[in-house]
């Protein structure tokens, strides 16, 4: 099912009600995107993947957009590295110093800047004075007046995550399509939103690092975009989209029922998906021998 059908979908559900507050369609693909990472990372659980060359560094920043902090598998050379909390590990210590290399997922909010300008074209350029940002860098933008694409797209591309290209010092690209859409008219930030694998000790030059994660659901490009959802969960994020905004209008018998519904509809399909798989964290591998 495409976002636009969803939508659509929606609008006739809340067609049926007589909320206090407009909805109008920013809110709503707000809700119904959120919705659908939020089951894509609960429920459906894609693996992939992301490959580095190291360096003797300590730090790898991801270059997937659809990389998060669900890292099941951390293969570095010939070895397979454990987890460590952030909390435990000293990086002032020296390298020499640390037995055994171990890693922990943080996300690098450290930038930001103000916007400028954007321009209507394919892609979109924003203006930001010497933004200090590099080719694959990931921007959280918000605040901007205008600068709507010209693919159907019923939401500005504020409050959304996107990779950087084309920097030069005091420009950037985002991957929007706006050529014939509304001008940019005012106001706008950006603040980075890298996500970094980081070791307790540097790695070797020129060793094979290869990151095993759960995957994001696509973010859609437009509302003509695929939902990169199973078939079968696509209503349950409708479903809680619809109790969402009924929830905050008070009508909550009616809301925990749409809520109800994509319960079931999610435990239906992870029923269905199921696969006799080894949970380390509730059991040793041995003892899962004898559970079915």
């Amino acid at each position: 099912m495409r976002y636009q059908e969803a939508y659509e979908i929606i609008d006739a559900g809340l067609g049926k009600t007589s909320l206090a507050f407009p909805v109008s369609e920013p809110l709503k693909a707000q809700f119904f995107d959120s919705k659908v990472q939020e089951i894509g990372m609960r429920t459906v659980k894609k693996k992939d993947s992301e490959t580095f060359t190291t360096t003797a560094t300590r730090t790898y920043t991801f270059t997937n957009a659809n990389a998060s902090d669900q890292i099941y598998k951390v293969e570095y050379d010939t070895s397979v590295i454990p987890f460590v909390s952030e909390s435990r590990v000293n990086t002032n210590v020296a390298d020499d110093d640390v037995s055994q290399i171990g890693y922990y997922v943080k996300d690098d909010n450290s930038q930001s800047g103000v916007i400028t300008a954007g321009t209507s074209a394919n892609p979109i350029a924003m203006s930001s004075a010497a933004h200090g940002l590099s080719d694959g860098d990931f921007v959280f933008i918000e605040g901007i007046v205008g600068l709507r694409p010209s693919t159907g797209e019923l939401s500005e591309i504020n409050g959304r995550i996107f990779a950087v290209t084309n920097t030069g010092t005091n420009t950037f690209t985002i991957a929007v399509n706006g050529t014939g859409g509304v001008a940019y008219a005012s106001g706008g930030t950006w603040s980075l939103r890298n996500k970094n694998i980081i070791f307790n000790k540097q790695t070797d030059a020129a060793k094979t690092l290869k990151v095993y994660y759960y995957a994001k659901p696509l973010v859609k490009s437009n509302a003509t975009s695929s939902v990169d959802l199973p078939d079968q969960l696509v209503p349950s994020a409708i479903h809680y989209t619809l109790g969402h905004f009924l929830a905050l209008d008070g009508q909550l018998q009616i809301a925990s029922g749409h809520r109800g519904m994509a319960k079931q509809i999610e435990e239906e399909y992870a029923h269905t998906m199921a696969q006799r798989e080894a949970n380390y964290d509730i059991l040793p591998v041995p003892l899962q021998d004898f559970i079915y």
